[in-house]
């Protein structure tokens, strides 16, 4: 989150929007990381953090590195395909030399009703000129999520935004004596 600009990219959400990098392996997304990860003073939200080379730990060992799995948020999270080639994956690391440690991750679903309403709420304000002149161009899901945005108040926003961060230091205090922390990136 603001390592990579959002400037030039559609919003949804512009308290969670991040660039993502789709790549087929971690070499092809250090490559892209290096080309696009830059301090961009035309964006509010662009963090000047100092030049880095993403390339430059890929041949390192993994023997000693330690990481995080919160079990109870990855069984039965995702479609089996997704899980499966998830654990796959944390054996491998495990075989490279990683130590794979279990962590208790506190129920989040509160903050998952509180970051839904911040979001339908945000697209809502994006979407809004266009929405109420053609909402035919938009699926019946997405009509529901603007239609849900639609009706945040703004002290009810505000509100919302109080308690996200209020998460934020929840989860900042969590991450404390954690480095790496794998889940999978989707869930479908």
């Amino acid at each position: 989150y603001g390592r990579i600009s959002t400037r030039g990219i559609f919003p949804a959400s512009t308290t969670f929007d991040t660039v993502g990098i789709i790549s087929e392996s971690v070499r092809d997304s250090a490559i892209v990381l290096n080309a696009i990860a830059a301090f961009d003073s035309a964006n509010p939200l662009s963090c000047s953090y100092p030049q880095e080379d993403f390339t430059r730990s890929l041949e390192s060992s993994l023997s000693g590195s330690i990481i995080h799995i919160p079990e109870e948020q990855v069984r039965g999270k995702a479609d089996s395909d997704i899980e499966k080639n998830f654990w796959k994956s944390i054996r491998l690391l495990k075989e490279h030399g990683a130590v794979i440690r279990h962590m208790s991750f506190p129920d989040y679903s509160l903050y998952r009703q509180v970051r839904t309403q911040i979001l339908f709420a945000e697209a809502y304000c994006t979407h809004e000129q266009l929405y109420n002149k053609h909402p035919s161009v938009y699926d019946e899901d997405v009509r529901s999520d603007l239609e849900n945005g639609k009706k945040i108040t703004a002290p009810a926003y505000i509100r919302l935004l109080e308690k996200n961060r209020e998460f934020s230091l929840i989860f900042r205090d969590l991450f404390k004596d954690v480095e790496i922390m794998a889940v999978p990136s989707t869930s479908i």
